[in-house]
């Protein structure tokens, strides 16, 4: 993968976790705000809660995706890093 492509992922992952922040601020400002017996506002607060569950797997998936290229990036140069160490 690219550099700038990797770069990419981190962005995204990092605007889910913005968008994962917004939501649940939004949730939690509409409990606060609610009536007792405001059911059309209880049942937009549920579809909230699940979007923002969805975007916080997305966004752990995002992470999972980048760990792994980072992680197989450093074990494809670690052999390299020990031969420069070898021939100082």
């Amino acid at each position: 993968m690219t550099s700038d492509n990797e770069r990419k992922l981190r962005d995204a992952e990092a605007y889910l976790g913005i968008a994962s922040g917004l939501l649940q601020e939004v949730i939690d400002s509409e409990w606060r705000d609610m009536d007792d017996s405001d059911c059309e506002t209880e049942a937009m607060i549920d579809n909230l809660e699940s979007i923002c569950d969805a975007v916080h797997k997305q966004q752990a998936q995002l992470f999972n995706i980048y760990s792994g290229i980072s992680i197989e990036a450093i074990r494809q140069s670690f052999p390299n890093t020990l031969r420069m160490l070898e021939d100082d």
